[in-house]
């Protein structure tokens, strides 16, 4: 994460995760973690964010977790990353996708 324009901030990073192939996998993305970061201008930092267990699970029609898909994506920025975020935001999240 940088800072570039001139000033000192705070923001907060988020990680949201999508799995593509679970029949119970949720519409949208969910927050699976997020820090808050204070930077001055000029200023980069590495930010490690850890996920937890439930990262890679989602809830069946009986309300157990369950094991995901196989395919998954994670967005990391200051917002979920949606083209209605990035239009609001003007800021495009990081995309990455995994196959377990």
């Amino acid at each position: 994460m940088g800072r570039s324009d001139g000033r000192a901030c705070a923001d907060v990073v988020q990680v949201y995760v999508d799995c593509e192939d679970a029949e119970t996998a949720p519409l949208h993305a969910r927050l699976c973690g997020f820090a808050r970061v204070w930077l001055e201008s000029g200023e980069e930092k590495t930010v490690r964010i850890p996920l937890d267990q439930h990262t890679f699970e989602v809830i069946d029609e009986t309300g157990a977790r369950v094991s995901g898909g196989e395919h998954y994506t994670f967005s990391v920025g200051t917002s979920q990353g949606d083209p209605r975020s990035v239009q609001l935001t003007g800021r495009e999240s990081a995309v990455c996708r995994v196959k377990l």
